[in-house]
């Protein structure tokens, strides 16, 4: 850019002031992450709260992009202003993985547990892999434990369509249910929504406009909130299915569940 981001900086304070139409908040987000500028990682983490939530991974990957951010962005995390369930496994795995050993180690003190955990219980879970299951075993554990947010209730679904998990082989099956984050992505994050009457929502954002955010709930369906009521939009570290889902299930029921998920007509 010709000017300075300290040139400029009152120009992006007032675009993030008003709510910003997609396209004119994607140009915005190029544009600062074009400054060599070391305020600039400041900026975005400062006005965290201000990023619509469609437009936070964008916010993370500029900060991602360059080891000098890193260290701001590790900050972040570390004291909350940025919350760590904002953050998806592939954006985990970079922070993990990064070349530099220090910024690496500060990654792992942060993530490295759940990471790890969730790993050691896929293992725990291998040898149900050998086990025969049955489909109709299966059905009563996914009814109990997966129906109410992987089936639709009125046209409304909140966990991922599973109608072609068939053709996934029974290690694919197993490493989605007992570790999702690695496998889903960032779509079905949980977010936890504050409004300025002091109610506390959560659930998936499944719309949202530059006024207004479409929550969706597993028991009360979507609720639609204009953006100017809400204090505060943050992603949970509670997923909407979340760590220890499977202490109700035993190997066998996990092999049964599995049974039913490779069937051809789930319903």
């Amino acid at each position: 850019p010709s000017h300075s981001f300290f040139d400029v900086r009152p120009v992006f304070e007032r675009l993030l002031a008003t709510p910003l139409e997609p396209i004119l908040l994607t140009t915005a987000l190029e544009a600062l992450a074009s400054f060599e500028d070391s305020s600039v990682p400041q900026f975005l983490v400062d006005h965290w709260q201000m990023f619509p939530v469609g437009a936070r991974f964008r916010v993370l990957d500029i900060l991602l992009d360059r080891q000098e951010h890193i260290s701001i962005l590790l900050d972040t995390l570390e004291n909350g202003s940025i919350e760590v369930g904002a953050l998806d496994w592939a954006r985990k795995e970079k922070l993990l993985r990064n070349p530099d050993v220090r910024l690496a180690t500060r990654a792992r003190r942060l993530l490295g547990d759940t990471h790890q955990d969730r790993q050691r219980v896929v293992q725990n879970y291998l040898p149900v892999l050998d086990l025969s299951g049955k489909a109709e075993g299966g059905r009563a554990v996914f009814k109990k434990h997966c129906a109410t947010c992987h089936f639709s209730k009125k046209g409304l679904r909140i966990g991922p369509d599973l109608s072609g998990v068939s053709s996934n082989t029974r290690a694919q099956l197993l490493q989605s249910i007992l570790n999702p984050s690695k496998t889903i992505g960032g779509r079905y994050i949980n977010y936890l929504v504050l409004t300025q009457d002091n109610h506390l929502l959560d659930g998936l954002i499944v719309n949202e406009t530059s006024n207004s955010l479409t929550l969706r709930r597993p028991e009360s369906g979507d609720i639609t909130l204009l953006k100017a009521t809400l204090t505060e939009v943050r992603a949970s570290n509670v997923s909407l299915m979340p760590d220890g889902f499977e202490d109700g299930i035993d190997h066998k029921q996990m092999a049964n569940l599995i049974a039913y998920l490779q069937g051809a007509n789930l319903h």
